[in-house]
Parts: C-alpha cells; structure tokens; sequence
C-alpha cells in the first residue's frame, strides 16, 4: 500500500530508465532552435535520478436538502389515497421514501407526500367553476374604446371639419382661365405706300366665380355629410362591443380551479439536490520549488487513477497512516461535513486520487548542475532552468542591453532568439520585451510611411489632377465626359483628383500593414525610414496607376456623379439655411421694432 502512494524513491540504478530520460532529452532540444545544446541527453552526467509522483486528489460531495409546504390543484378525478397526514407537523420530511440519487447532480423537485391528499370544494369560486368577468361585471357588454359610447367618431377624410379645400379653385373662391380676344391694327404695306387694318387674336387670363365652390373655397364633405362625425366602424354605432374577456358570457373559467369545481388539497416535499466538488494537486516540494509550470499544466499531464472509494460518508485517514496526502484529504472530508445542518444531510460521497508519474533528474554539464522533471510514460520534459534556459537568458540579456543603446534591430533578433526557446520561467519578461522593440521598429518603418504619404498626397495630386483634365484618355462610349458642354465635366478634374488622394490614403494604410512584416532584417533606423518611404511611394504608384486604367472605362463616372449630387444638395442646404437666418433676423428686427414703439408711447 505505501508503495502505491510513495512520497519518493531513489531510482538511480535503473539504466533502461536513465537511457529513456535521455532520449527524451535529446528529442527536447532538438526541438529548439538557436541554442548549442542538440543531443544534450548525450552529453550530460546524470547525479541521481529520484521518482517522485504528484497526486491529485478530488471529493465530491452529494448533499440533500428537504422542506415541507401545502399545495392545491383542480380535481379532475385523481386517486385520493386514504389520508393519514392533516398538518404539516404529522410527519418527518426524512421519513418519506423518494426516489433514489446514484449520481452526483444540482437539481429541485417536488414530490407528493401520499396520504396528505383530500377533495374540497374550490374555495375561490365557491363551486361554480367560473367567476364573474372583471372586465365587463358580468353585464357580457363594455363601452366601446374606439368611440368611448358616444357612437360616432371623428371623419378621416375631412378632419372632422366637415368640409374640404376645392380643388378647382384652390380654395381662393375665383378659377382661371384663358379667353381669346381680338383688335384691329394697322399694317403698313412693304412699299410703304398706303396699308391697311388687321384683326389680331389674343389671349388673355381671366378670373371667374368658382362653379363648384360657389366662391366659398371649400366643398362639403360627402363622407360625413358636413357633420365631421361619421358612424363608429367598430361598434356599428351601438356604442357597445362583446365583452373580449368573456366574448359575452359574462363569465369567466375559475383561475383556480379551472373550472372543476373542485380542488385536491396536498401536502409536498421540495427537494434539493447539490454537490461540491473540492480539488488539488499534491506534489513533491522539490518539484513545487524547482518548476513552477507543474502547478498549471498538472491537468494536461498524462495519470492514472490509483485510489476511488465511495461512500455514505467518508471517514478521515483512508489511506495508511501517517501518510502524506491524509491530510490533504482529511481537510476536504472535515469541510463537507461541516456543510451539513438537520435539512441538509449529506448523501454519499467519492474520493478519487490519481497519480501523475514524475521523475526528477539531476545532473551535470560543463562541470554545473542542474535538475529536469518528466512526466508519464512517454517522459515529457519539464525543462526547469536546463543549459538551454542560460541561453534563452543570455539572448535577453543581450537584446535588454541592445535595447538600452537604441539598437532595436539587434534587440529584435536576440528577443525572437529567447522567445522562440519558449522558457515557462521568462516567457512573460521575454514576451513584453520584444512587444516593447517591435512597436520601435513599427515607428520607424511608419514615420517613413507617414513621410511617403505627405509626398504623395502633394505630387500626386498635381499629377492626378494634371492628368484628369488635361489627358483623361477614355474609350469612345464614355468619351462624352470630356465635352466642355456636358454637365458633368466642370466636376469631373477635381472629383477624381479627391478620389485619387483617397486612394493614396489606403496605399498609406496597406503600406504601413504590409511593411512590418521587414521586422528587424532592416538593420538601422535611417533604413527602415527609407524603406518606409520607397515602399509606401511604390504602393500609392501602383493605386494611382491602376485607377488611371480603369478610369479608361468609366467606372470613374460614378464618382464624378456622386460629387455632382452632393454639391447640388449641398447647395440647397445652403440656401435653405440662408433663408431661414433671413427669415429669424426679419422677425427679431420685427419684433425690436414693436418694442421700440411701445417704448416711446411711454
């Protein structure tokens, strides 16, 4: 049995063992890149090789929580047993037989309690089976909502004016209309000798009394008949509709018992299952001190299950005596029965513990030692501070160092070196480090990108608005736009030449992207500016080059015809907001000058 849940055990002399760690060893390191150490399993002398197992250790604790209380449901013929149960006090919630727990679950229910139930008659709606309707007081009618009972509403096609505007004369009383006319005028002859008199027809516009309106301007409403009120479509003008809660019974199916007349009284037990679930891991204090990550990966390491034991109520000290995990366990057994009270019992519980196999190795390299853990049968290596950790530090401490001389390129290459080594121990220094240089580089490369795009905004928006209104190569069908008389082509130069800055801001932004995949292989500052320039210069190139080609079709036509719009509705806001100041400054002028005049009446 101690053997089974050993704390440690030298196995030193176990060569198929010593060979096995080995090999995993070398497996490890040639796994790594930019270290010197491929094969160190070979190359180390092993000191002492120790077994030194981790366990973790579960209990699960199933608890059972019962209350009694009083209920009622309609009676619709059920099987009443005979009663033996009148009060809540005639019986022990624990004495009633339930259905039996096997698993560990959370979960409430109800159950009845048999010998509690009895028929009544519903005392809600005194044996009916319905109750008077609320909505109507049993009188199965209710005042229309819609007209409130006064029969008649508001007419929709005159606004309860009951008359309209004419639409003949516009609600001015007189119509319009064009009446020839004629007169004499002299014409002299070609010669000009002599003429003669011509009648001429002209057209004059005369104002008549409205026929329709009969110079009032309005016309009376056929809906409403000029009354404004027309009969409630929803009442038909009764001023009342059916009842909608009782559709006109005036009454209403018993909310309690449903119309049964009856109701089963009973008593029920609520019952509520839960269960806790404590853990942890039990290790050897050498592995705790030496590798911290074993705390965090332990449930991702490979073990067995070496003890389960379940019971009503686990007793303290399951394993032998003096043993190193019964305290551990001892602890989690004293807190579940600490959880219980008279109407929470516990029901059962389980201790599980499994065993994570771990070997600690120490050895020797370069005349210094050090210390290696493993774990499960295939010996996964927990590195510890290995040779290759001094590595991965002294990459750090060269790429801190080149950090502090603002050599970032350099600082770069060690830090991806550490990094890449991935030691849990200086993951999170290693990892903000290089985070830190990174966004140095990003700032040189994007200076040369911020730099680039002022340029190109500058020349190449001379270039593009020189090219758009002086060449603008189109083919044929779209060659309309270059026609001076064509309403598009006062905006056609310039809204393409702000299309084409925007282009040049998404080169700008695709640039700065794409540039920081350079890293740290642009070895100074001044050169990663430049590359940032060039590159960005290149990319805006590329954009307005592709654009100037497509223009040729007269995809571009779109964007002038979007500008154009634009200006035209700003144009109108314009005025608009034009006449509404003109309009406030006439009414405060107004208003200034009323007010002067009652001043000087004073």
């Amino acid at each position: 049995m101690s053997e089974k849940y050993s704390y440690e055990k030298d196995v030193s002399g176990n060569k198929k063992l010593e060979n096995a760690l080995r090999q995993s060893i070398n497996q490890w390191a040639n796994s790594i890149p930019h270290h010197p150490y491929k094969n160190l399993g070979d190359k180390i002398t092993v000191k002492s090789i120790w077994h030194k197992p981790a366990y973790p250790v579960r209990l699960r604790s199933q608890y059972e929580e019962r209350s009694k209380h009083k209920d009622h449901e309609p009676f619709t013929g059920q099987k009443i047993p005979p009663r033996k149960y009148h009060e809540l006090s005639d019986f022990n919630s624990w004495d009633i037989s339930l259905s039996e727990i096997n698993d560990f679950i959370d979960t409430t229910d109800k159950y009845y309690v048999n010998g509690s139930q009895y028929v009544a008659d519903c005392h809600h709606c005194e044996a009916r089976g319905w109750m008077t309707c609320n909505t109507c007081h049993g009188h199965k009618m209710i005042t229309c909502p819609e007209c409130r009972g006064a029969k008649k509403v508001q007419c929709d096609s005159c606004g309860g004016r009951g008359d309209y505007r004419c639409d003949n004369c516009g609600g001015s009383g007189y119509s319009k209309k064009q009446v020839a006319r004629s007169k004499t005028v002299w014409v002299q002859n070609p010669d000009g000798n002599g003429g003669h008199n011509e009648t001429k027809t002209y057209y004059e516009t005369v104002s008549e009394p409205c026929r329709s309106c009969g110079r009032t301007g309005r016309l009376t409403c056929k809906t409403c008949g000029g009354d404004g009120k027309v009969t409630c479509p929803r009442c038909k003008g009764r001023g009342e509709i059916i009842c909608p809660t009782c559709l006109g019974t005036g009454r209403v199916v018993c909310p309690v018992c449903d119309g049964k007349t009856q109701l089963m009284h009973h008593f029920y037990i609520e019952r509520k299952l839960e269960y806790t679930d404590k853990k942890t891991c039990v290790i050897h204090e050498d592995i705790y001190e030496s590798f911290p990550e074993f705390l965090d990966e332990f449930p991702n390491y490979e073990s067995k299950v070496v003890f389960s034991q379940k019971a009503d109520a686990l007793k303290e000290n399951q394993l032998p005596k003096d043993h190193h995990l019964n305290s551990y366990i001892n602890k989690f057994i004293k807190q579940a029965g600490d959880e219980e009270t008279e109407t929470h019992s516990m029901q059962f519980q389980q201790l599980d513990i499994s065993c994570i196999d771990t070997w600690e190795l120490r050895y020797q390299l370069k005349g210094k030692e050090y210390v290696m853990a493993f774990t499960g049968s295939n010996y996964q290596v927990i590195p510890g501070l290995s040779p290759i950790y001094e590595v991965a530090y002294e990459y750090w401490e060269k790429g801190i160092a080149a950090k502090r001389f603002f050599l970032y390129s350099r600082a770069s290459r060690f830090l991806t070196k550490a990094y890449k080594i991935d030691v849990f121990e200086m993951k999170l220094k290693v990892s903000t480090a290089l985070e830190i240089v990174k966004d140095k580089l990003d700032q040189s490369y994007g200076l040369g990108a911020v730099i680039a795009f002022l340029l190109s905004i500058f020349f190449g928006g001379f270039v593009a608005y020189t090219y758009f209104s002086e060449v603008n190569y189109m083919f044929g069908y779209v060659s309309f736009i270059n026609n001076p008389d064509n309403f598009l082509y006062p905006y056609h130069a310039w809204s393409q030449t702000l299309f084409s800055v925007f282009l040049i801001f998404l080169a700008f932004l695709s640039a700065k992207s794409w540039i920081k995949k350079f890293g740290h292989h642009i070895p100074s500052a001044i050169l990663r500016v430049v590359t940032g320039i060039v590159f960005t210069l290149v990319i805006s190139a590329i954009f307005l080059a592709v654009w100037a080609l497509l223009n040729a079709t007269g995809i571009s036509i779109i964007i002038t015809f979007i500008v154009w719009l634009v200006v035209k509705i700003l144009w109108i806001l314009w005025w608009v907001i034009k006449i509404i100041i003109g309009l406030v400054i006439l009414v405060v002028q107004l208003v200034w000058g009323v007010l002067k005049w009652l001043w000087g009446l004073f």
